[in-house]
């Protein structure tokens, strides 16, 4: 897949994460108007199960932060794990800046397909490589 074809779901609490997570796939080369930002897992629940309900395409990844339980981006992976439909076509990377043995149990434990470094370098090669194995 094309990254300008890529459809991405931010799920931010913060911002200044969103806004940069944006600017970064935009400078990667997705179009500004297929990335979707919200703040809210029933925003995204609706985003994701309208898509698919519909038709119409659905969310190639998620970019979220899953640092603990109560995050809002653990919150949609559990909801996305309990619905086989969805978690056979959605891919949810998140970001972090934890050590390497943290980043892993935290994709287990929540059941991540994989993450994003927050070095900017490293995040932009990861994106066009995750987008290229679409």
């Amino acid at each position: 897949m094309k990254i300008e074809d890529c459809k991405v779901l931010v799920l931010q609490k913060m911002r200044e994460s969103s806004d940069y997570l944006k600017a970064m796939l935009v400078s990667c080369g997705a179009k500004a108007e297929n990335i979707y930002i919200t703040d809210s897992v029933e925003v995204a629940k609706t985003f994701i199960l309208g898509e698919h309900i519909f038709n119409q395409g659905t969310v190639d990844f998620i970019i979220t932060g899953i640092g603990y339980s109560g995050e809002i981006g653990s919150m949609l992976l559990k909801c996305i794990e309990r619905d086989t439909d969805l978690r056979e076509d959605v891919v949810v990377y998140f970001y972090s800046g934890g050590d390497a043995a943290w980043v892993m149990q935290k994709v287990k434990e929540y059941g991540a397909d994989g993450f994003l470094p927050c070095d900017v370098y490293l995040l932009k090669e990861k994106i066009i490589n995750v987008v290229k194995a679409i």
